[in-house]
């Protein structure tokens, strides 16, 4: 119980550090009076959105639970939820983006993106080279005793996790450009996560690659839903 909440902890530290930087533009401009007749329009899209990604990265643990026994169903869990200090971590950077990538010029919307991409990606890679070259001593801090199952497994859930990490930036970028089409369609992913997490299911490490698979196939989505709403302002 304690590891999970110190991982919990150490997410909000992580998370809150990554924000201080993406949040930097923000600290430097004047404030002004904004129009915000147009907000209501990205309510339901955004609800979407974070519904969508909160019940993407959820799945596994819940699935794990119907289809391993309880033993490994918590070394997975355990493993998931260390993976999610990578999501945790870096969705700041979405958050402070939105609102500026919303309201800046066509060619700051790009370079915004694209900083943010970078940030996101950079915080992904030192984190699951952390998960892979320290696996057994993380899990150890964290549970306070050696989870082999879970360190076995626990780069690869935080290489789906890093992935959803992404898919949630674009998904954002895309609806601070206030471009919609077709988003719902990605509620698709859902269920082709379950098929993947519960047709591969004979080991906790092919339960894992299943879920890396299903990441970067919602991740290919995004990137779909983006390009289809390609405008003058990508």
């Amino acid at each position: 119980v304690y590891g999970a909440l110190t991982g919990v902890l150490i997410g909000s530290v992580v998370a809150f550090g990554f924000s201080l930087i993406g949040l930097k533009d923000v600290f430097s401009v004047t404030e002004k009076r904004i129009e915000t007749k147009d907000i209501y329009t990205y309510a339901g899209p955004a609800f979407f959105v974070i519904f969508l990604v909160v019940i993407f990265y959820s799945l596994d643990v819940l699935m794990a639970k119907a289809l391993f026994s309880e033993e490994m169903a918590g070394s997975y869990a355990l493993a998931s939820i260390l993976g999610k200090i990578i999501f945790w971590g870096t969705m700041p950077i979405g958050k402070a983006m939105f609102p500026m990538t919303s309201d800046k010029k066509q060619e700051k919307k790009k370079n915004i993106f694209i900083n943010s991409v970078g940030i996101v990606v950079l915080g992904i890679i030192i984190l699951l080279a952390a998960f892979y070259f320290f696996p057994g001593s993380i899990i150890k801090v964290f549970s306070g005793k050696d989870v082999p199952e879970a360190a076995s497994v626990l780069f690869f859930v935080g290489a789906g996790m890093g992935l959803i990490s992404l898919a949630n930036l674009i998904l954002l970028y895309g609806l601070s450009l206030g471009k919609f089409k077709g988003i719902y369609l990605l509620v698709t992913f859902i269920f082709i996560e379950i098929f993947l997490l519960s047709f591969f299911s004979g080991s906790l490490m092919e339960f894992s690659l299943a879920f890396v698979v299903a990441s970067a196939l919602f991740l290919i989505g995004s990137l779909v839903f983006l390009l289809k709403n390609k405008s003058k302002h990508i």
